[in-house]
Protein backbone atom coordinates (compact mmCIF):
# COMPACT_ATOMS: atom_id res chain seq x y z
CA UNK A 1 0.00 0.00 0.00
CA UNK A 2 1.07 3.33 -1.39
CA UNK A 3 0.36 5.70 1.67
CA UNK A 4 1.18 9.36 1.96
CA UNK A 5 2.53 8.82 5.78
CA UNK A 6 3.89 5.25 4.74
CA UNK A 7 4.75 2.29 1.92
CA UNK A 8 3.45 -1.20 3.66
CA UNK A 9 4.38 -3.72 2.15
CA UNK A 10 5.39 -7.74 2.50
CA UNK A 11 8.33 -9.53 2.32
CA UNK A 12 8.69 -13.50 1.58
CA UNK A 13 10.14 -15.18 4.38
CA UNK A 14 9.81 -18.73 2.85
CA UNK A 15 6.85 -21.00 2.76
CA UNK A 16 3.47 -19.20 2.91
CA UNK A 17 5.18 -16.93 5.68
CA UNK A 18 5.38 -12.96 5.12
CA UNK A 19 6.28 -10.40 7.78
CA UNK A 20 5.04 -6.94 7.16
CA UNK A 21 7.15 -3.79 7.01
CA UNK A 22 6.82 0.03 6.59
CA UNK A 23 8.75 3.17 5.27
CA UNK A 24 8.27 6.50 6.50
CA UNK A 25 6.60 7.85 2.82
CA UNK A 26 9.63 10.63 2.40
CA UNK A 27 12.22 8.12 2.75
CA UNK A 28 10.51 6.52 -0.66
CA UNK A 29 11.58 8.14 -3.72
CA UNK A 30 10.16 5.66 -6.17
CA UNK A 31 7.90 2.22 -6.40
CA UNK A 32 7.82 -0.29 -9.49
CA UNK A 33 5.32 -2.97 -9.61
CA UNK A 34 5.67 -6.37 -11.39
CA UNK A 35 4.44 -7.90 -12.96
CA UNK A 36 2.46 -5.05 -15.28
CA UNK A 37 -0.58 -6.24 -16.89
CA UNK A 38 -1.21 -5.73 -20.91
CA UNK A 39 -3.90 -2.82 -19.71
CA UNK A 40 -1.46 -0.86 -18.33
CA UNK A 41 1.25 -1.74 -20.18
CA UNK A 42 -1.06 -0.51 -23.17
CA UNK A 43 -2.03 2.79 -21.61
CA UNK A 44 1.34 4.01 -20.63
CA UNK A 45 2.87 2.82 -24.36
CA UNK A 46 -0.11 5.24 -25.75
CA UNK A 47 0.74 8.27 -23.48
CA UNK A 48 4.28 7.77 -24.02
CA UNK A 49 3.98 7.58 -28.09
CA UNK A 50 1.20 11.06 -27.38
CA UNK A 51 -1.64 9.20 -28.70
CA UNK A 52 -3.24 10.69 -25.12
CA UNK A 53 -6.40 10.37 -26.97
CA UNK A 54 -6.39 6.30 -26.77
CA UNK A 55 -4.33 6.77 -23.08
CA UNK A 56 -7.03 8.85 -21.54
CA UNK A 57 -9.68 5.79 -22.82
CA UNK A 58 -7.65 2.89 -21.33
CA UNK A 59 -6.65 4.75 -18.42
CA UNK A 60 -10.53 5.23 -17.36
CA UNK A 61 -11.21 1.47 -18.03
CA UNK A 62 -8.19 0.87 -15.36
CA UNK A 63 -9.74 3.00 -12.89
CA UNK A 64 -13.22 1.82 -13.28
CA UNK A 65 -12.78 -1.90 -12.76
CA UNK A 66 -12.99 -2.29 -9.29
CA UNK A 67 -11.10 -6.08 -9.49
CA UNK A 68 -8.11 -4.59 -10.42
CA UNK A 69 -5.23 -3.81 -7.84
CA UNK A 70 -5.65 -0.53 -6.18
CA UNK A 71 -2.25 0.41 -7.26
CA UNK A 72 -3.32 0.38 -11.02
CA UNK A 73 -6.95 2.34 -10.47
CA UNK A 74 -4.59 5.29 -8.26
CA UNK A 75 -2.07 5.51 -10.85
CA UNK A 76 -4.62 5.66 -13.77
CA UNK A 77 -6.52 8.63 -12.07
CA UNK A 78 -3.57 10.32 -11.53
CA UNK A 79 -2.53 10.04 -15.12
CA UNK A 80 -6.05 10.80 -16.28
CA UNK A 81 -6.10 13.98 -14.11
CA UNK A 82 -2.56 14.94 -15.51
CA UNK A 83 -3.63 14.25 -19.15
CA UNK A 84 -6.50 16.74 -18.30
CA UNK A 85 -4.44 19.18 -17.50
CA UNK A 86 -1.48 19.08 -20.40
CA UNK A 87 -5.02 19.14 -22.93
CA UNK A 88 -6.04 22.16 -21.12
CA UNK A 89 -9.21 20.87 -19.39
CA UNK A 90 -8.65 22.14 -15.71
CA UNK A 91 -12.19 21.67 -14.91
CA UNK A 92 -12.38 17.42 -15.71
CA UNK A 93 -8.71 17.38 -14.07
CA UNK A 94 -9.62 18.30 -11.12
CA UNK A 95 -12.84 16.95 -11.00
CA UNK A 96 -10.69 13.23 -11.20
CA UNK A 97 -8.00 14.99 -8.33
CA UNK A 98 -11.48 15.11 -6.39
CA UNK A 99 -12.30 11.24 -7.08
CA UNK A 100 -9.00 9.87 -6.48
CA UNK A 101 -8.61 12.00 -2.99
CA UNK A 102 -12.68 10.46 -1.97
CA UNK A 103 -11.89 7.28 -3.06
CA UNK A 104 -8.60 6.53 -2.07
CA UNK A 105 -8.00 8.59 1.23
CA UNK A 106 -4.66 7.73 2.39
CA UNK A 107 -3.10 7.43 -1.22
CA UNK A 108 0.54 8.75 -1.75
CA UNK A 109 -1.26 10.70 -4.17
CA UNK A 110 -3.59 12.23 -1.78
CA UNK A 111 -1.39 15.66 -1.25
CA UNK A 112 -0.13 16.27 -4.71
CA UNK A 113 -4.12 16.03 -5.51
CA UNK A 114 -4.64 18.80 -3.59
CA UNK A 115 -1.80 21.04 -4.40
CA UNK A 116 -2.56 20.22 -7.89
CA UNK A 117 -6.11 21.37 -7.68
CA UNK A 118 -5.27 24.22 -5.91
CA UNK A 119 -2.89 25.41 -9.00
CA UNK A 120 -6.10 24.91 -11.32
CA UNK A 121 -8.35 26.87 -9.57
CA UNK A 122 -5.93 29.26 -9.24
CA UNK A 123 -5.28 29.18 -13.09
CA UNK A 124 -8.70 29.27 -13.56
CA UNK A 125 -9.44 32.82 -11.53
CA UNK A 126 -11.04 31.23 -8.33
CA UNK A 127 -8.86 32.23 -5.47
CA UNK A 128 -10.59 31.04 -3.06
CA UNK A 129 -10.99 27.42 -3.96
CA UNK A 130 -7.34 27.60 -4.85
CA UNK A 131 -6.41 28.63 -1.00
CA UNK A 132 -9.05 25.85 0.41
CA UNK A 133 -7.36 22.83 -1.74
CA UNK A 134 -4.16 24.39 -0.46
CA UNK A 135 -4.93 24.58 3.34
CA UNK A 136 -6.76 20.85 3.38
CA UNK A 137 -2.81 20.15 3.11
CA UNK A 138 -2.54 20.92 6.90
CA UNK A 139 -5.76 19.39 8.17
CA UNK A 140 -4.72 15.87 7.26
CA UNK A 141 -3.91 13.52 9.78
CA UNK A 142 -0.06 12.00 10.07
CA UNK A 143 0.73 13.95 6.80
CA UNK A 144 5.09 14.93 6.86
CA UNK A 145 5.41 18.42 7.77
CA UNK A 146 7.10 19.16 4.28
CA UNK A 147 4.03 18.42 2.73
CA UNK A 148 1.97 20.16 5.10
CA UNK A 149 4.52 23.30 4.45
CA UNK A 150 4.30 23.09 1.37
CA UNK A 151 0.62 23.60 1.55
CA UNK A 152 0.67 26.56 3.40
CA UNK A 153 3.50 28.40 1.37
CA UNK A 154 1.33 28.07 -1.46
CA UNK A 155 -1.75 29.23 0.61
CA UNK A 156 0.27 32.75 0.87
CA UNK A 157 1.29 32.59 -2.56
CA UNK A 158 -2.29 32.85 -3.83
CA UNK A 159 -2.64 35.95 -1.09
CA UNK A 160 0.46 37.47 -2.62
CA UNK A 161 -1.09 37.07 -5.79
CA UNK A 162 -4.14 38.72 -4.98
CA UNK A 163 -2.40 41.32 -3.46
CA UNK A 164 -0.03 42.12 -6.54
CA UNK A 165 -0.54 45.53 -8.93
CA UNK A 166 -2.64 44.40 -11.80
CA UNK A 167 -3.44 45.94 -15.29
CA UNK A 168 -6.08 48.98 -13.90
CA UNK A 169 -5.76 47.84 -10.58
CA UNK A 170 -3.69 49.06 -7.83
CA UNK A 171 -1.94 47.07 -5.22
CA UNK A 172 -3.59 45.83 -1.73
CA UNK A 173 -0.76 46.68 0.60
CA UNK A 174 -2.73 45.28 3.24
CA UNK A 175 -3.06 41.90 1.47
CA UNK A 176 0.98 42.26 0.45
CA UNK A 177 2.08 42.88 4.33
CA UNK A 178 -0.17 40.33 5.37
CA UNK A 179 1.63 37.16 3.08
CA UNK A 180 4.84 39.11 3.98
CA UNK A 181 4.33 38.39 7.84
CA UNK A 182 3.15 35.07 6.95
CA UNK A 183 6.30 34.33 4.96
CA UNK A 184 8.36 35.74 7.60
CA UNK A 185 7.13 33.46 9.79
CA UNK A 186 7.14 30.24 7.64
CA UNK A 187 10.98 30.88 6.92
CA UNK A 188 11.15 30.92 10.77
CA UNK A 189 9.49 27.30 10.76
CA UNK A 190 11.09 25.93 8.47
CA UNK A 191 14.95 27.52 7.95
CA UNK A 192 16.56 25.45 10.20
CA UNK A 193 15.26 21.79 9.03
CA UNK A 194 16.61 20.20 6.36
CA UNK A 195 13.73 17.95 5.15
CA UNK A 196 12.14 21.30 5.34
CA UNK A 197 14.53 23.26 2.81
CA UNK A 198 12.77 23.73 -0.38
CA UNK A 199 9.50 24.86 1.24
CA UNK A 200 12.16 27.14 3.39
CA UNK A 201 13.59 28.45 0.14
CA UNK A 202 10.17 29.43 -1.11
CA UNK A 203 9.25 31.18 1.34
CA UNK A 204 12.52 33.17 1.49
CA UNK A 205 12.11 34.53 -2.07
CA UNK A 206 8.50 35.27 -1.12
CA UNK A 207 9.63 37.64 1.49
CA UNK A 208 11.84 39.45 -1.33
CA UNK A 209 8.92 39.79 -4.06
CA UNK A 210 6.28 41.15 -1.29
CA UNK A 211 8.88 43.89 -0.23
CA UNK A 212 9.19 44.70 -3.79
CA UNK A 213 5.65 45.12 -4.34
CA UNK A 214 5.33 46.85 -1.28
CA UNK A 215 8.09 49.09 -2.05
CA UNK A 216 10.76 48.10 0.40
CA UNK A 217 12.92 48.12 -2.12
CA UNK A 218 16.38 48.66 -0.24
CA UNK A 219 15.03 45.91 2.02
CA UNK A 220 14.40 43.52 -0.90
CA UNK A 221 17.51 43.57 -2.87
CA UNK A 222 19.60 42.81 0.18
CA UNK A 223 17.72 40.79 0.59
CA UNK A 224 18.22 38.90 -2.72
CA UNK A 225 21.43 39.73 -2.95
CA UNK A 226 22.12 37.16 0.15
CA UNK A 227 19.99 34.77 -0.92
CA UNK A 228 22.10 34.81 -4.40
CA UNK A 229 25.59 34.54 -2.11
CA UNK A 230 24.12 31.68 -0.25
CA UNK A 231 23.27 29.04 -1.97
CA UNK A 232 24.09 26.35 -5.20
CA UNK A 233 20.58 25.64 -5.86
CA UNK A 234 19.74 26.57 -9.36
CA UNK A 235 16.20 26.65 -8.82
CA UNK A 236 16.31 29.17 -5.69
CA UNK A 237 19.67 31.35 -7.90
CA UNK A 238 17.06 31.65 -10.49
CA UNK A 239 14.24 32.93 -8.22
CA UNK A 240 16.88 35.16 -6.68
CA UNK A 241 18.35 36.96 -10.03
CA UNK A 242 15.15 36.95 -11.10
CA UNK A 243 13.65 39.12 -7.85
CA UNK A 244 16.32 40.77 -8.39
CA UNK A 245 15.83 42.06 -12.04
CA UNK A 246 11.86 42.75 -10.39
CA UNK A 247 12.85 45.33 -7.61
CA UNK A 248 15.47 47.00 -10.61
CA UNK A 249 12.89 46.82 -12.80
CA UNK A 250 9.72 48.30 -10.61
CA UNK A 251 12.43 51.14 -9.84
CA UNK A 252 12.96 51.73 -13.90
CA UNK A 253 16.40 50.63 -13.65
CA UNK A 254 16.29 49.18 -17.37
CA UNK A 255 19.80 48.50 -17.14
CA UNK A 256 20.47 46.77 -14.08
CA UNK A 257 17.20 45.14 -14.60
CA UNK A 258 18.46 43.45 -17.92
CA UNK A 259 22.04 41.95 -15.99
CA UNK A 260 19.98 40.26 -13.70
CA UNK A 261 17.69 38.84 -15.17
CA UNK A 262 20.03 37.97 -17.93
CA UNK A 263 21.93 35.71 -15.16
Amino acid sequence: EENYDKLVYSVKLGGDRKQRQEIDAPRVEQVFYWPQPAAWTEATGAMESGDFGAALAKFQELAKDRKSRRWLRTYSLYNIARIYENSGDLKAANQTWEQLVTDYKKSRFVPDAHIRMGLNFDNMGDAAAARSSFGKLGRIPGLPAGKKALGRYYEILIKQKQGQAREGRPPNTGLLKQALNEYKKLLSETENDDELKEVANRARLGVGTCQVYLGQYAEALAFFEKIAASTDDKGVLAGAFNGLGLCYYMQNNWEDALLAFLR
